[in-house]
């Protein structure tokens, strides 16, 4: 499923979206215990995925009461936020909504290893700077990929994938490598902005080998 990029052009302004688009962003805070448990769900029920270290910096996606959503350099997942401190913020400090994020999305068709089918593409602006989730939707599962915006030798815009998600595995990120290639709409100079394809090829770290089949992916705009 190896996709041809063209109209270097549309693809870099596809980028310039990414990287313009989503004034509003996430809440910073600081990790201030020596170690933060980091769960799967908003609650101590849920199974650890990681440990978060005093003075980490992570960035708040979503709250569940007094549970959040974090990312960090260390991965993502569920925390207890009484064990964070918000960073002050020259804005008035409320949470902007998940769709103020939101620079980019579509309807189309879904293929991965094991399901094809109808679905919707969403591209989120993370952090502030380059970092960028594309995340995929079916009424059957979800795929998630979270990087930063780069270019290939050629100049092509790729997304350099750091971690990796599937509703089908618990919605457990996971280490990965590999790319997202994005190709813009070449039918008329209106639509360069458009994304017609998304090709992800990424492998999960060797430990996490049973996400294999789980995550690589295509999505074609209808």
């Amino acid at each position: 499923m190896k996709l041809r990029l063209g109209l270097k052009a549309g693809l870099a302004a596809c980028v310039a979206v990414l990287l313009a688009a989503g004034a509003a962003i996430a809440q910073v805070a600081t990790v201030t215990i020596n170690s933060l448990t980091v769960r799967t769900g908003p609650g101590e029920s849920y199974p650890t995925t990681n440990v978060f270290r005093r003075g980490d910096r992570v960035e708040l996606l979503r709250r569940d009461g007094d549970w959040v959503y974090v990312q960090s350099s260390r991965g993502a997942g569920w925390v207890n936020q009484r064990y964070l401190s918000i960073e002050s913020s020259s804005s008035s400090g409320s949470r902007p909504s998940s769709s103020s994020n939101i620079v980019y999305e579509a309807r189309g068709r879904i293929e991965t290893q094991r399901h094809r089918g109808s679905g919707t593409v969403e591209i989120v602006r993370l952090r502030n700077d380059d970092e960028v989730s594309i995340r995929l939707r079916s009424s059957r599962f979800s795929l998630e990929y979270i990087g930063s915006v780069g270019e290939t030798l050629g100049g092509d815009p790729v997304l350099r994938v750091r971690y990796f998600r599937s509703s089908e595995l618990g919605d457990r990120f996971v280490p990965a490598q590999g790319t997202c290639d994005l190709q813009t709409r070449d039918d008329d100079d209106r639509s360069r902005n458009r994304v017609r394809e998304i090709y992800c090829d990424v492998q999960p770290e060797s430990r996490y080998s049973e996400y294999w089949e789980y995550a690589s992916s295509r999505f074609s705009a209808d």
